[in-house]
């Protein structure tokens, strides 16, 4: 009998990075500009076939982790209150509805219902009574869930603790306008250097 033995022909390189950038919302309720920091963490992944370049897989991976980072950026949103009237936007009501204690309550649901066929095993008479009594409350909790997701609204209520929330969290008013400016010098340094950049690979070329 022959045993295959199986033989690497290469390995993946997986690498993880870090960023954090300042997401600017306009509040739909009361038109106030705010900011609240991202603080996030991306992956990426090359293969090294046949082992023959780690360090070239390695920058391949990495360039794909800032990919990755770039694309979080554009699609992660963080459920902030805006600073002012305590206003939760659209897409982050989304997302509170979609985390909140209603997937807790169909994950019950979904549980009630697999356990509710375990006394089908055992030979006890009328023992399906049990089975379909279960299974109806299951099937209750997945269906309130459903239902108490679609009505629950996060901007209900008073407004002063999301307002105090939101002023914990982000950056509005004066403080916005101060860290916009410094974002824009930021930008004109870095755009500056890669010019300089630019300029001394082409003096270098021309020799």
């Amino acid at each position: 009998m022959i045993i295959p033995i199986p033989i690497p022909i290469g390995e993946n390189q997986v690498v993880a990075v870090q960023g954090s950038v300042w997401k600017f919302v306009t509040c739909t309720q009361c038109h106030q500009d705010f900011a609240y920091l991202l603080q996030l963490e991306a992956f990426g992944e090359a293969h090294n076939t046949f082992y023959l370049d780690k360090e070239g897989s390695q920058k391949l991976a990495h360039v794909h982790a800032q990919r990755n980072l770039a694309k979080m950026y554009e699609n992660v949103v963080v459920p902030t209150p805006c600073p002012c009237c305590g206003y939760y936007q659209e897409e982050m009501v989304r997302i509170l509805k979609e985390e909140g204690t209603s997937d807790r309550l169909f994950g019950v649901g979904m549980g009630v219902t697999a356990l509710s066929f375990v006394p089908l095993g055992f030979s006890v008479p009328h023992i399906w009574i049990a089975t379909a009594t279960g299974v109806s409350l299951g099937v209750v909790l997945m269906v309130y869930a459903e239902f108490f997701s679609g009505r629950k609204d996060p901007n209900a209520g008073d407004p002063e603790p999301r307002k105090r929330l939101g002023q914990k969290h982000t950056l509005w008013g004066e403080k916005l306008e101060i860290l916009r400016e410094e974002l824009a010098r930021a930008e004109a340094s870095d755009i500056a250097e890669t010019e300089l950049d630019q300029q001394k690979q082409d003096s270098l070329g021309r020799l």
